[in-house]
């Protein structure tokens, strides 16, 4: 287990390293695929009450435990269409969401429940063949495809930037997707203005280029130098 005031240091430093400016329209989401129930609790005792996993096997033991507690929980990994049914029933938020049949898997999943799944769609924006999402061109042609779907609601965009310490091209590839963002804003509704970009290690380069979420692990995890 971590020791609570290593988190508790950690968030500390990550409020000095983000202005109050900032802070206003900046969502910071613990990352808590690493971590336990303990952990999850500490940061619920600093304020958070929402989480992030990529794994719903690792995932769903953390959910039941802690379901009686006002929290909402993001997803953030690759989706398997035999899970879709499971993370649909659980997660407020999905990120992942990199084609056009995940897309509409959800909205079939969905609407078995009556729900309108919040969800954002993933762009390789980079366009690194190791990574999933939609290639610009996909996006751009599918994008009306997705957004008229009855049970999901489109709030925006994710992305990761390519593993590089040049931050010139880090904010290259966040700026790209400020772009498109803004780009898709005529053609769908008020809810479309998040962009969940920045993470523990280019947290700062996304919030000059426009984060509106930052998904943050090692940052709150491990020591910082």
């Amino acid at each position: 287990m971590i020791k609570k005031n290593l988190i508790n240091h950690n968030w500390d430093i990550l409020r000095n390293k983000i202005s109050d400016e900032k802070q206003k329209n900046l969502t910071v989401l613990p990352v808590t695929k690493t971590v336990g129930i303990e952990e999850i609790k500490e940061l619920i005792s600093l304020g958070f009450n929402r989480f992030a996993e990529n794994r719903l096997d690792l995932a769903m033991p953390k959910i039941e435990a802690l379901r009686s507690l006002n929290i909402k929980w993001d997803f953030i990994g690759n989706i398997q269409s035999r899970k879709v049914s499971t993370i649909v029933e659980n997660f407020e938020l999905i990120h992942s969401v990199s084609n056009l049949k995940t897309a509409k898997n959800i909205n079939k999943a969905a609407s078995s429940i009556n729900k309108v799944q919040e969800i954002l769609l993933q762009i390789n924006i980079a366009e690194e063949p190791q990574k999933s999402g939609f290639t610009i061109e996909e996006i751009t042609d599918q994008f009306q495809s997705i957004s008229i779907l009855e049970h999901i609601q489109v709030n925006g965009l994710m992305a990761m930037a390519p593993l590089t310490s040049d931050t010139s091209k880090i904010k290259s590839v966040f700026a790209k997707l400020k772009k498109m963002l803004t780009e898709f804003q005529s053609m769908t509704n008020d809810n479309f203005k998040e962009l969940s970009m920045g993470m523990s290690n280019d947290y700062l380069c996304a919030i000059e280029e426009g984060s509106t979420i930052l998904r943050i692990g090692t940052a709150f995890f491990k020591e910082q130098e």
